[in-house]
């Protein structure tokens, strides 16, 4: 591997807009692995910090922080839009006139402020597309890009986020790619046996989340949730959430029995592992790869059919209303009171994760993506 800071002239730059450990950079490292496995330098380009940079900075040849990050930061900090996007358009500039890359793969909308200096400078470019509206609209109309769509390959993680991109851009439904998330179900296998489970000592089951507790991710409807088992009608449960919560998510969940807050952790996949059953009160999301990684793990899964959820379960899981409480916790009492559904369940959820969302099927499509802006130039020997 070159060291971080090694030429790169000819590379792929796959820009990265944070290394936290949410879907999108943790997506990016298969982006990146991919990319070298098809016989590519790459140059990995973080635009921020995190504790996922490691793995992002290890799956590229080398890589390097934007330019001028703090400055950018300041001026958003500061009320500054114009100011903050000039110099994300300088930064972006910059490592292009430098490094001479064969392409950019500008990794979610947040990396949208490299497509258009990427344009200027005659750089082919794929934005790889995460999220749903009205973000996806909200972030990329900051950077004047109408009526130049055309000359981006526009590629999205879901069919859903694929509808919004193609209304968000003008561009016809056909021309916009899909590209699948995934996890690594080797890696994700290995790390559920690296702690011991978190069991009750009560002997109870576990109905558990992930993610911020906040509106987006359901926090709320998750404690609605657990207060229909509060009366202890069915099948005892803790319901346990798994992800940050601030002082005000604390508060609301101690005045509901049965309620944990495990709060942030470095790997929640041990975490997952110890679910009888995963839920998804998502009010939306594009394709969360904790989806992904409780259908590896065969834990049975209760969602609210919105955004790409419904294409990551398919019959798998269980996928009630968008915030219809009432229907997640019939479904979720039904698989509390039948052991033989909840491992049934898991096992179709396993079979459908290897069958539709294997390293192999996203490499051939990451190659096929790359091939189709690209020539050989950028290719190892």
């Amino acid at each position: 591997m070159a060291p971080s800071g090694g030429s790169s002239a000819g590379a792929v730059i796959v820009v990265s807009h944070e290394a936290s450990r949410t879907g999108a950079p943790v997506v990016g490292v298969a982006v990146l692995r991919a990319l070298r496995k098809h016989g590519l330098a790459t140059r990995l380009v973080l635009r921020w910090g995190g504790p996922l940079e490691g793995s992002l900075r290890s799956a590229a040849d080398a890589s390097s922080f934007e330019p001028m990050r703090r400055a950018r930061a300041l001026a958003r900090t500061r009320h500054h839009p114009r100011m903050a996007r000039a110099i994300e358009g300088a930064a972006a500039a910059l490592v292009l006139l430098r490094r001479r890359p064969a392409a950019v793969w500008a990794n979610t909308v947040m990396s949208g402020s490299w497509v258009g200096p990427a344009l200027r400078l005659r750089v082919p470019v794929v934005l790889h597309v995460h999220e749903l509206e009205p973000l996806t609209s909200a972030i990329l109309g900051r950077y004047g890009l109408d009526g130049r769509w055309g000359r981006v390959r526009l590629v999205a993680c879901s069919d859903a986020a694929r509808r919004d991109l193609a209304e968000a851009t003008s561009v016809p439904l056909d021309d916009i790619g899909l590209l699948p998330s995934l996890v690594d179900q080797h890696e994700i296998a290995a790390r559920a046996g690296s702690k011991p489970r978190r069991v009750p000592v009560d002997g109870r089951l576990v109905v558990g989340a992930c993610g911020s507790a906040d509106p987006r991710k359901g926090f709320d409807l998750f404690l609605e949730l657990a207060g229909r088992f509060a009366d202890g009608s069915g099948e005892p449960a803790v319901f346990r959430w798994v992800g940050a919560a601030d002082d005000s998510a604390r508060a609301q969940a101690a005045g509901v029995p049965g309620v944990e807050l495990v709060g942030e952790v470095a790997d929640a996949v041990p975490e997952l592992a110890a679910m009888d059953v995963v839920v998804v009160p998502s009010r939306a999301d594009a394709f969360p790869l904790v989806v992904l990684e409780a259908m590896t793990l065969a834990r049975p899964i209760v969602a609210f059919a919105v955004g790409g959820i419904p294409e990551q379960l398919g019959e798998s899981g269980i996928l009630v209303p968008p915030e219809d409480v009432d229907a997640m916790a019939r479904a979720v009492s039904g698989l509390l009171a039948d052991a033989d559904n909840r491992h049934r369940r898991g096992e179709q959820a396993e079979a459908r994760a290897h069958e539709r969302f294997g390293f192999d099927r996203f490499e051939d499509a990451v190659a096929e993506i790359i091939d189709a802006v690209i020539d050989a130039p950028g290719r190892r020997g």
